[in-house]
């Protein structure tokens, strides 16, 4: 077996296959540093496909984006080894993990996802684009990456898992990110995309879709500033209740499934604020 190069030399060499990478996934891809030089220079790259994955995806987006040479390391010392370190956070996917992929998902993706999602697990193993329970990623765990590795000066969330999300609390969400703060929204993907589990029904007749479970089931990142009506900050706490501001336009552009510039009415043309709330839940808040 053939000396395995450092992560300068693998960085170094794009177009060279390694055989002997510790991913299955990644043995015959002769593309991986382009792929990973190309999502540390435009994260919206970074796409979990049909995989459960979208909490470690909305993190890895905030991470190239922000700490694009960590997130090559990262990526580098995950293939050579099978283990890196992510700041100061020390991931290590199982050997399930590293036999596994996802179809249609990028070797590097998966490497740099699934490896996240499955060393922060207990029992369960992130071996498969199906692996639906094992890619669940709730707030808290958002959180403790955020800070566990270091590179970001703090996070917290503001997430209601039962009843919901709240127009205060996306207009919160929406002041965070304009004082230059990274938002992750918590939603229920089928307000911005067609999803599986979905019933041909009108929820409650207002043009919005109906799923067979009403739980949240995405993260997202918000690009952009929140647009209600003409203005993203124009609008009273008093005025969140209100007929006229649950019936303006809401609008911002946000990173998911490998399209970072997605819009929020991408699925229901001139979608309101009170549309959207039934499925948004939340969000986390990091300061960078």
């Amino acid at each position: 077996m053939s000396k395995k190069p450092s992560v300068e030399e693998f960085l170094n060499a794009p177009g060279v296959g390694y055989p002997d990478l510790a991913f299955v996934c990644a043995h015959t891809n002769t593309g991986l540093v382009e792929a990973i030089n190309t999502r540390a220079e435009n994260p919206h790259h970074i796409a979990q496909g049909l995989a459960p994955l979208c909490g470690p995806a909305a993190f890895m987006y905030c991470l190239a984006k922000h700490h694009k040479e960590v997130y090559k390391r990262y990526v580098a010392e995950l293939l050579l080894h099978g283990e890196a370190k992510l700041g100061q956070l020390h991931v290590k996917p199982s050997q399930a993990c590293r036999n596994g992929s996802a179809p249609g998902m990028h070797p590097v993706d998966w490497v740099a996802l699934a490896s996240l999602r499955d060393s922060s697990n207990g029992l369960l193993s992130m071996n498969s684009g199906d692996s639906q329970i094992a890619g669940i990623t709730m707030a808290g765990q958002m959180v403790e990456w955020f800070e566990s590795c270091g590179l970001f000066s703090g996070a917290d969330s503001k997430v209601n898992y039962v009843f919901g999300g709240s127009a205060k609390t996306l207009m919160e969400a929406n002041q965070h990110f304009g004082m230059g703060g990274l938002v992750c929204l918590l939603i229920r993907a089928a307000i911005i995309g067609p999803v599986g589990g979905e019933v041909p029904l009108n929820k409650l007749n207002k043009g919005t879709p109906k799923t067979l479970l009403g739980t949240p089931d995405h993260w997202i990142v918000l690009c952009s500033p929140i647009r209600v009506g003409r203005s993203s900050f124009c609008w009273a706490p008093s005025a969140y209740g209100s007929d006229s501001f649950l019936d303006s336009l809401l609008e911002f552009e946000c990173y998911t499934w490998g399209d970072g510039n997605r819009r929020s009415s991408h699925r229901i043309a001139n979608l309101t604020v009170r549309q959207f709330l039934p499925y948004f839940y939340g969000y986390v808040h990091v300061v960078l």
